[in-house]
């Protein structure tokens, strides 16, 4: 009888350290943040680079969606990077776009899982995501960083 009171406690103390420390979104993790807020992982831009060539390109972040959407694991896994930006949920998703092939065109490396393209190591890959805050007496929207792959040294 004493231990749903415990795990319940024990979720309600956690919750908010991962929403401070972890940039966990208050729409997961069974906080009702989601009422007061619109932090979700549609308010959360991704920017993705990779270094070749001694070139650094951003990734068409909407090729490497559409590259894993048959993926069942893939996808959710990115839900979950958006969700909670973790050091190690960034450094799977890197491993996993590190396994698709990449195409240059003058702007974007576009992402691809056929046989063309330029393979590369996730060594290669730096993600930044951020989180947008709408100012409404202004009218306009800034990217605040929320975290960083690899996680830079200060």
């Amino acid at each position: 009888m004493l231990l749903p009171v415990i795990l319940l406690i024990s979720v309600a103390l956690n919750e908010p350290r991962l929403h401070l420390q972890d940039n966990l979104t208050s729409w997961k993790g069974g906080g009702f943040g989601m009422f007061a807020t619109l932090d979700r992982h549609t308010y959360r831009p991704i920017v993705v680079n990779i270094t070749f060539q001694e070139k650094t390109m951003q990734v068409d972040f909407r090729s490497y969606r559409a590259a894993i959407e048959n993926d069942v694991n893939k996808v959710q896994h990115l839900e979950d990077t958006f969700a909670l930006p973790s050091q190690h949920n960034l450094s799977v998703l890197a491993k996993q776009m590190a396994e698709m092939k990449y195409n240059v065109d003058n702007e974007f490396a576009i992402a691809s899982n056929g046989e063309f393209g330029i393979p590369i190591s996730y060594r290669q890959i730096s993600i930044a995501l951020y989180r947008i805050k709408y100012d409404a007496a202004l009218n306009t929207g800034s990217w605040i960083p929320l975290t960083s792959w690899p996680e830079e040294k200060s």
